[in-house]
């Protein structure tokens, strides 16, 4: 089990994921990811920072990933939404690419980071959201569930 990440420094090279919890999010059959996976959530008052949810998984193996989003993204909506699917993309996209920032927010894991620093305008945000579903990687759940115990990954 890989340590966990600190809250601070996103490298470059790390591995983020996004959860997908809605079939238009993806297309199994191109692999590709729809642009709508990564729209941010519109800020809830007083917050006024749009974000987009997403996990460090650097350093987990594909159980791992998919325990997370099991028992962080599935088990805790309210909406009763599962994870159908995940998109992988490097950090060094959303930084550099999409010129987005990724923030830790370790809460509900000490993996979960937010997708900040979201343009206003919903024009320039489809523009950066397009840039990172062509970049990252369509990945499907494996047959059976994972089996590893997860405490903080």
């Amino acid at each position: 089990m890989p340590d966990p990440l600190p809250t601070i420094g996103v490298c470059p090279n790390e591995r983020i994921t996004r959860f997908l919890t809605q079939r238009k999010w993806f297309n199994h059959k191109t692999d590709n990811v729809s642009p709508q996976a990564f729209s941010p959530r519109t800020p809830k008052p007083p917050s006024t920072i749009a974000k987009t949810s997403v996990y460090r998984t650097e350093g987990c193996n594909d159980d791992e990933v998919w325990l997370i989003g099991e028992k962080y993204v599935t088990e805790k909506r309210q909406d009763g939404q599962r994870v159908l699917a995940r998109a992988d993309v490097s950090a060094d996209v959303i930084l550099s690419s999409a010129g987005l920032l990724i923030e830790p927010a370790p809460t509900p894991h000490p993996r979960h980071a937010d997708i900040v620093n979201w343009p206003d305008s919903r024009e320039k945000q489809l523009d950066k959201m397009n840039v990172l579903a062509e970049q990252s990687e369509l990945r499907l759940p494996p047959p059976t569930s994972p089996s590893p115990t997860i405490d903080h990954m």
